[in-house]
């Protein structure tokens, strides 16, 4: 505020300057004027020369005096200015010096009074920091017994950490274990897909092998006739056969091919060699064969009998041989030499037919799928595709299919391998079976190796020899005795596991599942042979066990006796929901949880 009140006072007597030195100058011009003036009427008056030369000199003279009158009005007002600005800079200096030593004095107040209000500061802090320090001695005596409980508590706690710490080590110890033991499981389910894998690979190169062998036994027959001079000839025959007709094939000692071509007929080919010349029409020929073809109202029946053995044929020894009343017929040994004999069969029928096959000692194979098939196979070999429903009945024999849509099988002393069977009934005793993936499966076997890879529902009873799952997708309800039932791995949504047996090697995973809950009733002496799934389960703080012993009799070889029993209980994570339960009752068995 003081510097504008400064600043205002220079431009006010600047100005006032300015006019006085405005006013001066007005007043020094007129008075030069003037005297011009009366300098030029003087000289006209002394020296009067009415000469032109004279006026331009005298007019010279007069410039310069008014030039030079100029000049020093000039200076004049020039000096002037200067004497002012100089006076009001040596006011504005002498005001600011003031100003100064005003606001010094001011600032050196303030310090004052700030020092002296520290000063009060500090004696106040002073004397509340010496009360503070009264207080605080009371406060440590009359706390002394409390550090003390302090200390107690203290100790305790840290015996409480130290001791939680070990039980965190344990389950780290614990966790590790189980990292370990499916580390070891992924290895091993690695080399078991490798070897199926290798054998996937053998069982192409064995199929790879019987059919050239087959076609290097072709090449040696043809061979052989060539070389004997035999020629060649093919047979045919065919009857009418409509949709949904039933069509027999009762087939003895020969390989038998089923084909279905879009026709209304049922044809029957082969193939012959022959060395003397045969006149004979193909029907003839057929008939001198054992081969025939007969219709009835909706039936048509097909009957191929071969001959088992020359030999056996010519001295009668094989009754079961239906040539052997005609095997002294020389047409009739030409036609079925050996030779003849290999050489297949092939039925050529419409589709949406049923068909009833009846096979012994012979081999049959069917290429084309198939709505309803009902065969009967006596020590030979069936190699059928995709079927809709599908009734097999076999007895020392080898079957091999597709995918089946229903199954219903009779199994005796035989082998049946097939792909995807969506339902399917089995009735078995010492036999093998492997399926890729079945959804529903019921059984009655007795002494069988089955495995599947895939499982979805199997009910039944197991009695004697192996059963292996590979992926159980849904339930399992089996019953039996002395039965080894391995399942490899666990669907999450497999709603039950329910077992009843005696004298049997069971396993059961349970470690890569989330909620479950086990029930395990056998004898005292299997409880150290179960493994513990709680310590695999994926949640083990959740996971709970209780085993109870009681005296319970248990009838062994039809002879009562007393003996201890086992119960066994596991649960892990939310059985309130959808949960896994395994209940199994096996007295005197082995079981694996993990």
């Amino acid at each position: 505020m003081k510097k504008l009140i400064i600043g205002l006072l220079s431009l006010m007597l600047l100005t006032v300057f300015c006019v006085t030195v405005a006013a001066q100058n007005a007043d020094s011009i007129y008075n030069n004027k003037k005297l011009m003036d009366s300098l030029y009427k003087k000289m006209l008056r002394d020296h009067y020369v009415p000469d032109t030369i004279v006026y331009k000199r005298t007019q010279a003279l007069k410039r310069k005096v008014q030039g030079d009158s100029l000049r020093r009005s000039k200076d004049s007002l020039y000096h002037a200015q200067r004497k002012l600005f100089d006076s009001t800079y040596r006011k504005a200096i002498a005001l600011r010096k003031n100003y100064d030593r005003q606001k010094d004095s001011t600032y050196k107040r303030q310090l004052f009074e700030v020092s002296r209000y520290d000063s009060a500061k500090r004696k106040t802090t002073t004397y509340r920091s010496s009360n503070d320090s009264l207080y605080r001695k009371k406060f440590m005596l009359y706390k002394l017994s409390d550090s003390l409980k302090r200390m107690d508590n203290m100790g305790r706690l840290k015996y409480d950490s130290m001791k939680r710490l070990y039980a965190v080590d344990v389950r780290y110890d614990s966790m590790h274990r189980f990292k370990a033991a499916r580390g070891v499981r992924l290895d091993s389910m690695k080399k078991v897909l490798y070897l199926q894998n290798i054998k996937m690979d053998s069982l192409r190169i064995k199929k790879y092998l019987q059919f050239k062998k087959m076609q290097l036994q072709k090449l040696q027959a043809d061979t052989v006739v060539l070389k004997n001079g035999y020629r060649t000839r093919e047979l045919l025959t065919e009857i009418t056969c409509m949709a949904g007709d039933t069509v027999y094939i009762n087939n003895h000692y020969k390989k038998v091919i089923v084909k279905v071509f879009p026709h209304q007929k049922l044809r029957l080919s082969t193939t012959i060699t022959y060395s003397d010349s045969i006149n004979e029409r193909d029907t003839e020929i057929f008939k001198k064969m054992g081969i025939a073809l007969s219709r009835t109202n909706n039936s048509v029946i097909a009957t191929v009998n071969g001959v088992k053995h020359p030999a056996a044929a010519r001295d009668g020894s094989d009754k079961s041989n239906p040539q052997r009343d005609n095997i002294e017929d020389a047409i009739c040994k030409d036609l079925n030499a050996e030779n003849n004999a290999r050489r297949p069969v092939v039925i050529e029928l419409p589709d949406n037919v049923v068909i009833f096959l009846n096979t012994q000692y012979a081999d049959a194979s069917i290429e084309n799928y198939v709505s309803n098939i009902n065969a009967e196979i006596n020590n030979g070999f069936l190699t059928m595709r995709n079927a809709g429903n599908a009734f097999i009945k076999s007895k020392y024999s080898t079957v091999t299919a597709g995918n089946l849509k229903k199954a219903d099988l009779n199994l005796s002393s035989s082998k049946f391998t097939a792909g995807n069977i969506t339902a399917m009934s089995v009735v078995s005793n010492t036999s093998h079976m492997q399926l890729t993936d079945c959804n529903a499966m019921t059984i009655t076997s007795v002494s069988d190796e089955y495995v599947v890879e895939k499982a979805g529902s199997i009910t039944g009873n197991k009695d004697f020899g192996k059963f292996n799952i590979q992926n159980l997708k849904d339930q399992l309800v089996l019953s039996g005795s002395n039965a080894d039932v391995k399942i490899n791995n666990v669907g999450l949504e497999s709603p039950l596991i329910k077992i009843s047996s005696k004298y049997a090697d069971l396993k059961v995973p349970v470690y890569d599942l989330q909620n479950y809950s086990i029930y395990y009733e056998g004898s005292y002496k299997d409880v150290n042979k179960i493994s513990s799934a709680t310590s695999k389960t994926n949640s083990p703080a959740t996971a709970f066990t209780a085993i109870a012993n009681a005296l319970d009799t248990v009838g062994i070889n039809g002879k009562g006796g007393i003996t201890n029993k086992t119960k066994f209980e596991a649960k892990a994570g939310d059985i309130t929901g959808k949960y896994t339960k395994v209940d199994i009752v096996c007295p005197f068995c082995n079981v694996v949880f993990n």
